[in-house]
């Protein structure tokens, strides 16, 4: 499965446990009614990002990862999704002379990262 669109965000790489990391970037496709989409890379695939700056159209390839819990708390069971990016390339003719990616752009003031 393929996501493309315009990287909104690019951000930094997450250690998450000592054999662990994340990074997160966002995308907006380019259709009618434009999404935002926020895509996790894994592991080695973090250094993926970056040759890759905000503005820049892509195309990530990504797998939908789900898994089921049942709350302590209350009982009831959740479904947690994720969309996991596994490659990332350069739509056909993409501008790469963008501006650098910056974590400051977030409009969340980070409450999501």
């Amino acid at each position: 499965m393929e996501v493309s669109g315009k990287l909104k965000s690019i951000k930094e790489t997450n250690q998450v446990t000592d054999s662990f990391k994340n990074r997160k970037v966002w995308i907006e496709t380019e259709e009618q009614y434009p999404q935002t989409i926020e895509v996790t890379f894994t592991q080695d695939k973090c250094d993926f990002l970056d040759q890759y700056k905000v503005g820049e159209n892509v195309v990530i390839s990504v797998n939908l990862r789900g898994r089921a819990v049942k709350s302590k708390k209350d009982g009831k069971d959740y479904v947690f999704n994720e969309i996991q990016g596994w490659f990332i390339k350069r739509q056909e003719g993409s501008n790469s002379n963008q501006t650098e990616s910056s974590d400051d752009d977030d409009p969340f003031g980070g409450v999501f990262n």
